[in-house]
């Protein structure tokens, strides 16, 4: 999933995850637009994650707010791949 996360640009979303802005906050220009591609960018990665699990799991995942928040709620779940390779 790293891999393919990586391969579509949207890897920092899943390893940072991004801020909404508080309430009431009136954004304008180029940040409106970042934050509408943040969002964009962020149910993409959701989708990706969606599609790749069982039912019964996204089903547990499925009300979290953000990729990073998934991503992370999987790793606790599953373990994460810490492994390195080496040569």
């Amino acid at each position: 999933m790293e891999n393919l996360l990586r391969a579509k640009g949207l890897w920092s979303l899943v390893e940072k995850g991004f801020e909404e802005p508080c309430e009431g906050t009136m954004l304008i220009g180029t940040k409106l637009e970042q934050l509408e591609i943040a969002r964009t960018n962020d149910h993409k990665v959701e989708h990706y994650l969606f599609r790749a699990i069982d039912r019964s799991i996204f089903e547990q995942v499925l009300d979290r707010r953000t990729s990073k928040i998934v991503w992370d709620s999987l790793k606790r779940k599953f373990g994460g791949n810490d492994r390195g390779t080496t040569i």
